[in-house]
């Protein structure tokens, strides 16, 4: 999510990577009293909503995800008045890295931040996105 190197937990649902120090506690892979992960895979938080945490599947099947940051919401909380949608609702650096657009998802940036971080990235490359968004002081997306 940071852009930056080194150990990255991988989502195994879709081509997502986080540092484990970038995710709130919550959000991490759960484990068993043992020690032991639960369940076989893990989700990032592009699955399920940041507000109500309920998973597509929940909500009547999509999930409007940022394409930004970490971010997804369900259809009650999505930022309406903020976001900002993507033309059919694809992805394209998602698709380059091998994911197909997902049924249950579709992409935007939910507010100003992510947009401005969008087009700096866009624009004038990653790295040049990742300065503007610190000389700022925000996080640097996905």
């Amino acid at each position: 999510m940071c852009w930056d190197g080194g150990s990255l937990l991988c989502c195994d649902q879709c081509p997502l990577a986080f540092h484990t120090e970038c995710l709130a506690p919550w959000q991490l892979p759960q484990k068993k009293a043992s020690g032991a992960s639960v369940g076989n895979s893990w989700g990032c938080p592009h699955h399920y909503c940041k507000l109500c945490a309920r998973k597509a599947h929940e909500v009547g099947g999509l999930l409007f995800r940022c394409t930004e940051c970490p971010s997804a919401y369900c259809e009650d909380h999505v930022p309406m008045k903020e976001a900002r949608f993507n033309e059919s609702g694809r992805e394209l650096r998602f698709e380059e890295l091998g994911q197909s657009k997902p049924t249950q998802a579709y992409f935007m940036q939910c507010g100003p931040n992510c947009i401005r971080f969008r087009e700096t990235r866009l624009n004038k490359g990653i790295l040049a996105a990742i300065q503007e968004s610190q000389a700022r002081g925000k996080g640097s997306g996905i």
